[in-house]
């Protein structure tokens, strides 16, 4: 999108991410809503929260709040990861302005973004472990995560200055970003936070990971690097799927088994599913998406012609 952002057309791009992210959306909530009912058909026994293990009871109200995402409603109810794709779409709708606000303004527009998480903190610093269901903090919320949007923009934006930065750092410097990176992604930043600090903990981390990217942008071809491709490339199945089926182990086997066999077991099915799924769903998505885009952007013949 960076690259092509003088024959943008908003339409086409709006269409394409619809596209690309809603229907295998869509697919992860009917297969989550699978999961669990065939969980309680087989007779499985558990309670809502046991684990942080989900036990959605379908309305009316939270089925069209996570059809249409509008509205205050519980978006981890399904499934847990959700409330995060949740932002995301929204986000999504506008990310060309945050694109432009960033290419126009760079580092000042990125320090704005920063500057609005960290209102998020500031209206609900005294608020602990409760989800506060506001519009005012579901707002407030959005513009938080797009700042990450934010970061990552202006990294696509400064790559090639990022890389010859970093070929005239010497190996003792690169070494000590590698260690500052490390420290800030992952340092457990909610261990005493309360639930609006994490916005404070999120920049850290964001800043953290985003020094990753820019210490990995070379990394030769390597066994590591082809798995974390691989990851890349279903990343999105993954995310979308894992969760069930890592409750659904957990509800099946941690009583009886432990938590090594569940975890492995976890793996190793959310691994092969998350293939499946990309193969069935996502890649039909993206395929449809640019079908669509190609199609409308196509010159259309006159009667002159």
């Amino acid at each position: 999108m960076v690259s092509g952002a003088q024959s943008f057309r908003y339409s086409n791009y709006l269409v394409a991410r619809i596209v690309r992210l809603y229907p295998p959306y869509v697919a992860s909530v009917g297969i989550a809503l699978g999961i669990f009912g065939g969980l309680a058909a087989i007779g499985a026994q558990w309670d809502a929260g046991w684990m942080n293990t989900s036990k959605p009871h379908l309305t009316a109200s939270l089925a069209l709040g996570h059809v249409l995402f509008i509205g205050v409603f519980p978006m981890g109810e399904i499934n847990t990861v959700l409330w995060s794709l949740v932002y995301e779409m929204r986000i999504s709708i506008a990310f060309p302005l945050i694109l432009y606000a960033v290419s126009r303004f760079g580092t000042k527009a990125v320090a704005v973004f920063i500057g609005c998480s960290c209102l998020y903190w500031l209206r609900y610093k005294h608020v602990e472990w409760t989800w506060t269901e506001t519009s005012v903090a579901n707002l407030l919320e959005t513009v938080h995560y797009a700042t990450f949007f934010a970061m990552g923009a202006w990294l696509a934006i400064n790559l090639e200055w990022l890389r010859m930065r970093l070929a005239k750092l010497l190996p003792r410097s690169r070494m000590l970003l590698a260690l500052l990176a490390y420290v800030l992604f992952a340092y457990p930043f909610n261990d005493s936070f309360h639930l609006a600090q994490r916005a404070l903990g999120d920049i850290f981390i964001g800043i953290g990971a985003s020094l990753a990217i820019v210490l990995t942008i070379d990394f030769g071809d390597s066994a590591t690097f082809r798995l974390g491709k691989w990851l890349g490339k279903v990343s999105y199945s993954l995310y979308l799927t894992h969760m069930p089926i890592l409750q659904a182990c957990i509800i099946l086997l941690y009583r009886d088994h432990g938590p090594w066999i569940t975890c492995a077991t976890a793996i190793a099915i959310a691994l092969t599913f998350a293939r499946i799924f990309n193969a069935a769903i996502e890649v039909p998505s993206i395929r449809l998406g640019r079908m669509l885009t190609k199609r409308y952007s196509a010159p259309r013949l006159t009667a002159d012609a």
